[in-house]
């Protein structure tokens, strides 16, 4: 019974090395995908070079979708010291990140979460380079709506007004219906910091009223069309915070509620 378990279990060994060796992964925008022993990026060349068991192969940045590599030893590590408030402590690893895993998903998920540290830390200058380097290299899988409004709001915050309105436009004349809802709010965004109160409150209500069904934006334009109401001194204001409380209670702009 022993000698029969032998071969079986090294049967078993071998195929989960195989599957370790392959954890890899590489996607195309024709649909297809293969696994790895490794990918890398060359930016010289502007091609993705991929190691498989057999051969090695090279691919052109336009033909890939995504890839999927295993997650950096560092990057759990510098999210806890993110989400603790330690951001000088973060960013230098996530820009190691950065450097490591050039176009290879994971540096702009450092990107993005570098982006997010500057700007709390209100170096909006430093936050603006780093969304600048995101999205300039991102392929349009990893351009989520929520990452496209934080690169809005660093422009804003650093008021490159020309630059963020093209964005917006942009945006909402062809992209997908959760970033034009972003873009709406925004540019609500942009009225409100040049004191435009009731342009801003028609940006907000569109939100609310032609996107109601992208709900990741609903919060927030719901929260700030309040805003707006309560400067005007419309009662009205009441409503929206009351829709707010009620239908996203855990949201952070629920929490903001006076």
């Amino acid at each position: 019974m022993k000698k029969q378990l032998i071969p079986i279990m090294s049967f078993a060994v071998c195929i989960l090395l195989t599957a370790q060796a392959n954890a890899d992964k590489i996607f195309f925008t024709d649909g297809t995908s293969k696994p790895a022993q490794s990918i890398r990026f060359e930016a010289t060349t502007g091609q993705y070079v991929v190691d498989t068991d057999k051969i090695t192969m090279s691919f052109d940045k336009a033909k890939v979708a995504r890839v999927e590599v295993a997650k950096p030893a560092s990057y759990d590590k510098a999210v806890q010291l993110f989400n603790s408030g330690n951001f000088n402590e973060a960013i230098p690893l996530f820009q190691s990140i950065v450097s490591g895993y050039l176009m290879l998903g994971w540096d702009n998920k450092a990107r993005d979460y570098m982006g997010q540290a500057y700007m709390k830390k209100k170096d909006y200058k430093n936050a603006v380079t780093v969304y600048n380097a995101l999205f300039a290299a991102a392929l349009p899988s990893e351009i989520t709506p929520a990452t496209l409004k934080r690169y809005q709001d660093a422009l804003l915050a650093t008021g490159e007004y020309d630059k963020l309105k093209k964005m917006i436009d942009d945006t909402i004349a062809t992209g997908s219906r959760d970033n034009a809802a972003m873009a709406q709010i925004t540019r609500g965004d942009i009225s409100k910091k040049q004191g435009k109160t009731f342009d801003a409150l028609m940006d907000y209500l569109r939100t609310v009223i032609l996107f109601k069904n992208v709900e990741e934006a609903q919060p927030e334009a719901l929260y700030k069309a309040a805003q707006c109401l309560e400067e005007l001194r419309d009662p009205r204001a009441d409503i929206f915070k009351k829709k707010l409380a009620q239908d996203y209670p855990q949201s952070t702009w629920a929490a903001q509620l006076k």
